[in-house]
C-alpha cells in the first residue's frame, strides 16, 4: 500500500528539469538571429567591397576582408563560449533513483551518485539569485556567499533554484541529503 501512495506522488512530480527553460530558447533564437545577420553582411560586404580579380595573396590587405574575418571571429567566439557554459545556460537535469545526471548539448553528461555528493544546500549570489548546489568535496562558505566564483566539475553542479526543482529534490534525494535543502 506504501508503495502505491508513493508512486501516485512522485508520478505527478517530474524528473527532468531544464536549467533555465527560457535562457535556453532566447539564447537559441539569439545564436541563430546572429548568425544569419553575420553571413547575410559579410556576404554583401564582400561582394560591394572586395574585387573579384583580387589575388589571394593580396586579399588578408583588403580592409573588407580583414572586417568580415573579424566579424566570424567573434561569432566564432559567441559559440565557444555558449559550449562552454552550456550546463548554465541550457542544460537539464534527470533525477533518477540512485542519482543526479546533468546533461547540456555538445557537452559530455556529469553524473552525481547520492552516495558520492557530500553537500548539498542553497547558495546565492550578490544579485540576489539563490542557486542548488551539488559537491563531492566542501565548497568555502566565501564562495557560497558568492556563488560566481564556484566552478563547475565533475565534483561541483549547480543549478538556478526554483521551487518545483527544490521539492522535486527533497522527495527524490535521501533524507539524508535532503534535511540540507
Amino acid at each position: 500500500m506504501k508503495k502505491d501512495q508513493s508512486s501516485n506522488t512522485s508520478s505527478s512530480l517530474k524528473n527532468v528539469y531544464y536549467v533555465s527553460p527560457y535562457l535556453c530558447i532566447l539564447i537559441s533564437i539569439g545564436l541563430i538571429g546572429i548568425t544569419a545577420i553575420t553571413i547575410t553582411l559579410s556576404i554583401a560586404y564582400a561582394k560591394q567591397f572586395i574585387p573579384k580579380d583580387i589575388p589571394i595573396n593580396l586579399l588578408w590587405k583588403n580592409e573588407a576582408f580583414q572586417i568580415i574575418v573579424l566579424f566570424i571571429g567573434l561569432l566564432i567566439l559567441m559559440y565557444i563560449g555558449t559550449i562552454k557554459e552550456a550546463f548554465q545556460l541550457y542544460g537539464k537535469m534527470i533525477i533518477q533513483d540512485d542519482r543526479l545526471v546533468f546533461k547540456a548539448l555538445f557537452r559530455r553528461s556529469r553524473t552525481l551518485y547520492f552516495n558520492e555528493i557530500k553537500h548539498i544546500g542553497i547558495g546565492s549570489a550578490p544579485n540576489g539569485l539563490k542557486w542548488i548546489y551539488f559537491s563531492k568535496v566542501p565548497i568555502p562558505p566565501k564562495e557560497l556567499r558568492n556563488f560566481y566564483r564556484v566552478n563547475m566539475s565533475k565534483q561541483t553542479m549547480y543549478l538556478p533554484y526554483r521551487e518545483e526543482v527544490a521539492k522535486s529534490l527533497k522527495h527524490y534525494l535521501p533524507k539524508e541529503l535532503s534535511r540540507a535543502l
